[in-house]
This record gives structure tokens, sequence and C-alpha cells, in this order.
């Protein structure tokens, strides 16, 4: 886990970014222990998760799957609204907090299906 400072930001973004990495079960796990530790909401959570260009297809080709699956409202940044540069977008899960983390597991699992995706982040720091 990595925390950017209280200054950096991602380009596109006004929120802080935290780095994640390791296995898929425990992505999930932590994206569900911040979720909780940042939001006092439970219903009306939003997460951003930067996705590597790459794994683009793949999730747009199954966002109404992975939205009946999961419950949560699941959004792909347009390619024309992406930073110039930029090696991954941004895709945006909103419900309640158990719907948002079933939809982020469900947008990591399509990634780790993606044979063709090694993702370094290097737009953010």
């Amino acid at each position: 886990v990595k925390v950017s400072k209280s200054t950096d930001y991602s380009p596109w973004t006004e929120g802080r970014v935290v780095g994640l990495s390791g296995q898929q079960s425990k992505i999930g796990k932590a994206i569900a222990a911040i979720l909780k530790e940042v939001s006092s909401e439970t219903l009306n959570i939003s997460l951003s998760l930067l996705i590597p260009d790459e794994s683009c297809g793949l999730v747009r080709a199954t966002i109404n799957k992975m939205e009946e699956t999961s419950g949560a409202k699941i959004s792909l940044q347009l390619k024309e609204k992406t930073p110039a540069g930029a090696q991954e977008r941004v895709v945006t899960v909103v419900g309640s907090m158990h719907t948002v983390c079933e939809g982020a597991e469900v947008v990591l699992q399509k990634i780790y299906e993606d044979p063709d995706c090694k993702y370094l982040n290097t737009t953010t720091t």
C-alpha cells in the first residue's frame, strides 16, 4: 500500500491516490478496509480506480455484466477525456459500501484476466 502525500494528486482528479499491488484477493480486501476507514458513509460511496489502457476494452465490453454482478454503477472514463500521455483511465464505481467493494472486485478480475496487461502506473507518484 502506498499513499500519496497530501499535496500529490492524480493529474485529473482532486483526490489523493492510494497505490495497491499484490494478489487480487488481497487488493480487494485492502480496498474494502480503506473504504471503511476513510468513509463514514455506507450508502453513497464513490471509488475511482486507475486501470491500464490495455484493459479498457475488456472492461468496457463487460460493464453491464459487471454492474449486474456487483449491484454498483460502473463507468469508464472516455478516451478523449484522458490527459495526453496518460497510460491509464479512470473507472468510477458508485453505490453502497458493499456494492462498491463488489464492483471493484469485478473490475480487478477483468484486469487480472488480461494476459497482455503489465500495469506500471507512471501517472501518479
